[in-house]
């Protein structure tokens, strides 16, 4: 199976692992759709990769703006969801607004758009979400983010065989340097730490997110592959 001439719908893809996606789709010839809620991103994706068709605007928190995307866009081949962010306090620390805000957009964010997006999968389709390695390896500094992502990933499972023949699976990576740390992206500070992070894993090196566009492309190509979880860690969370 190709995504040459597939139609991918990607949330999230205006930057960071959703932008490393949308890369690689492109350079295998797909049609690509990128959406998020920043226009900004949105529009310096797609002046950066060329190929990209188009962008759309959608809040993942409202069931309206979701709806109001699948009906403008119609039918595709796959669908990726990488929406999603850490919450890096303990459970102690944690305010109630916190931990719902952290479980909207990680977890119920993705029910959301599975909920109304699946109807609009093509026979032989795909949706692929990323969760983290947080939810094989819990970390209690991100308490919540640990948890959210285990959610994510029990969904997909559970999704493979509730909307059968559409495959569903996930991707959990752990550090990816996406080049979005603000001012201080280059910095020597954060280039030591991520080298300390390469220097504490099996693999030596953290993850791009061209690996992470790899590992979407193998999922969406694969059709006997569905329900599984893809870690992308660099050998996290087997140490």
């Amino acid at each position: 199976m190709e995504i040459s001439n597939s139609n991918i719908l990607i949330i999230g893809g205006g930057s960071g692992l959703g932008l490393g996606i949308a890369r690689e789709c492109n350079k295998n010839e797909a049609h690509v759709i990128i959406a998020s809620r920043s226009e900004e991103k949105l529009q310096h994706a797609v002046n950066e990769m060329g190929k990209t068709e188009k962008f759309e605007i959608i809040d993942i928190s409202s069931k309206e703006s979701i709806k109001a995307l699948f009906n403008k866009i119609g039918h595709i081949d796959h669908l990726v969801v990488t929406s999603g962010f850490v919450t890096g306090k303990n459970f102690n620390d944690l305010p109630e607004e916190d931990a719902r805000s952290d479980f909207e957009t990680n977890s119920w964010g993705k029910f959301s758009i599975t909920k109304y997006g699946s109807k609009y999968i093509n026979k032989g389709g795909s949706i692929t979400f990323i969760s983290g390695a947080f939810a094989k390896k819990t970390n209690p500094s991100v308490f919540i983010t640990s948890v959210s992502v285990v959610a994510v990933e029990a969904m997909a499972k559970t999704l493979a065989i509730s909307l059968s023949p559409i495959r569903v699976n996930v991707i959990s990576p752990y550090v990816v340097d996406t080049n979005l740390a603000g001012s201080e992206q280059n910095s020597d500070e954060r280039k030591r730490h991520l080298e300390s992070i390469a220097d504490s894993l099996p693999s030596k090196c953290i993850g791009s997110p061209k690996n992470i566009g790899d590992a979407a492309v193998f999922l969406m190509t694969n059709p006997y592959v569905t329900g599984s979880v893809l870690s992308i860690d660099g050998g996290f969370t087997i140490i």
